[in-house]
């Protein structure tokens, strides 16, 4: 008999002073996100910055001098972008439970990782998430669960780059957000 699914290991670290981050919820709708892509055997990292550590790293990775709301760093690669709906029939396969141990998905996306754990990293800028959600008139709480759904889709192989990657990320990310529901509330808010 195989061993189970682990839950996913969520690491969070911050060390902004100005905010307040319920690590529990925030590893819950992580943990939730990465169990309907498949991948909830796999370790997560998350770093909450501000405006100048963000600007640092992208800068550095990517090139601009600029802060940015969120970035994600894979450290896995797909043939394909993982889906939900594939993640959702893997598990009613009745080879779920064998392939426990590996990345569901089609069969030239299918990828070991007996030797991997690290799914990858999640860096979200929490000043830039707060002046989203005021632009778009939205709670911050939401907005940061809205980027870790995205930054997630990154770490799975999924894209914006061209129109139809983008629609199908967006597809996926609305999924995710959707299963959310309300658990986003209160996961960030700022120090009084």
């Amino acid at each position: 008999m195989s061993d189970p699914v682990e839950p996913p290991s969520v690491q969070i670290s911050s060390s902004l002073r100005s905010w307040k981050i319920d690590e529990r919820r925030i590893r819950g709708l992580v943990s939730h996100m990465a169990e309907r892509l498949g991948v909830n055997h796999l370790e997560i990292h998350i770093d909450f910055v501000g405006p100048t550590a963000m600007r640092q790293i992208n800068g550095k990775f990517r090139n601009k001098d600029k802060s940015t709301d969120v970035l994600s760093f894979p450290l896995m690669e797909w043939q394909k972008p993982k889906l939900i709906e594939k993640a959702n029939k893997a598990k009613q396969s009745p080879t779920a439970e064998r392939n426990s141990k590996m990345l569901r998905g089609t069969k030239k996306g299918l990828v070991s990782f007996e030797h991997e754990r690290m799914l990858g990293d999640i860096i979200v800028c929490l000043d830039s998430a707060d002046k989203n959600a005021r632009e778009d008139g939205h709670d911050v709480a939401r907005e940061v669960c809205f980027l870790l759904a995205h930054g997630i889709l990154h770490l799975c192989g999924h894209d914006h780059k061209k129109p139809t990657e983008k629609a199908l990320m967006f597809r996926q990310q609305e999924i995710l957000m959707n299963d959310a529901g309300q658990n986003w509330r209160a996961c960030v808010r700022r120090s009084t």
